[in-house]
């Protein structure tokens, strides 16, 4: 027979436990996001990876495999808001026109993007600003250097690339209005190396290396944000370089690019690059990804804006 204090004291500390995790789920039930912040509409400016398409094309010539899908990050974060992407209802408004001179744009270019969107395209408070710039002037500084730079030429260009990432960082800090456009989402770029283009001209190394600079020099004085506005960074350098998770999820295919004009369907013209079966593949061109990574990288900006703590 058990004695009784024994029987006593296990029910006291059920009844403590009991207590306990009804206090805890109290707690959990009277808090609350810092800032649950809901866009009424998305502005996007930047580069290749943003770029919308045009009315001319019926925006099919998006840099990407034009296969029907959501084949851009920004058209994917609208949609997760359940924001219409529909141009004419202007919830997704694009600063990046193609006024013939493509979509290469950057960063001196990106930064007249806001200037150039009037009347009721123009930002306002309500609006969520997505900006990802960078990666032009890394390329081309890449370019520039070749394979096999001197250390004192890598170092100069290490230090414009730094340069250019203050800048873009400064910008966007510029453009912050509390009593307006309050909510900005500035991402980083993502790794360039390994990608068809850093192949076949053998930059793997000098790409790395311009992407790290630029990456750390865009959060270098980032500074503390006031909670519900202002700017926030999401690192999108490790997206193409989890091997193990992009191969589970049927991305097995890193280096070759998908519109390679193998057939009509992956036309190198990419109004024409229409395959369906892109699955497998990490980029559709020499150097901007598959719809299915544009997906990925859409759906991991919009979870971290609405993470535990909101905006």
């Amino acid at each position: 027979m058990q004695a009784p204090f024994s029987r006593f004291g296990r029910f006291l500390f059920a009844s403590i436990a009991a207590f306990v995790l009804m206090c805890l789920a109290s707690c959990g039930s009277g808090t609350s996001k810092v800032d649950e912040f809901i866009p009424s509409r998305i502005v996007v400016i930047g580069d290749s990876y943003s770029y919308l398409g045009s009315p001319a094309t019926n925006y099919q010539e998006r840099i990407t495999v034009n296969d029907g899908t959501i084949n851009n990050w920004a058209i994917q974060v609208a949609t997760n808001y359940g924001l219409s992407t529909a141009a004419a209802d202007g919830k997704l408004i694009s600063g990046i026109v193609n006024a013939g001179t493509g979509t290469e744009f950057t960063i001196a270019q990106i930064k007249n993007q806001i200037g150039a969107l009037t009347g009721s395209n123009t930002p306002k408070a309500g609006d969520l600003l997505l900006v990802m710039g960078g990666a032009v002037d890394i390329f081309n500084k890449a370019i520039t250097l070749g394979a096999s730079p001197t250390d004192a030429a890598l170092t100069l260009a290490k230090a414009d690339i730094k340069t250019q990432a203050h800048s873009l960082r400064d910008y966007v800090r510029s453009l912050v209005n509390p009593s307006g456009l309050n909510h900005i989402m500035l991402l980083a770029v993502p790794s360039l190396a390994g990608s068809p283009f850093s192949k076949i001209s053998s930059l793997d190394t000098t790409l790395e290396a311009l992407a790290r600079e630029f990456n750390d020099s865009l959060k270098e004085n980032f500074g503390t944000q006031k909670s519900g506005e202002g700017i926030r960074l999401y690192d999108a350098e490790v997206l193409f370089k989890g091997v193990t998770y992009l191969h589970s999820l049927g991305i097995t295919n890193r280096t070759d690019k998908f519109c390679d004009g193998t057939t009509a369907a992956r036309s190198l013209i990419l109004t024409a690059c229409t395959d369906t079966v892109n699955l497998s593949y990490l980029y559709a061109t020499d150097k901007y990804p598959t719809p299915i990574v544009h997906r990925l990288l859409g759906n991991q900006v919009y979870n971290t804006m609405r993470g535990y703590s909101g905006w």
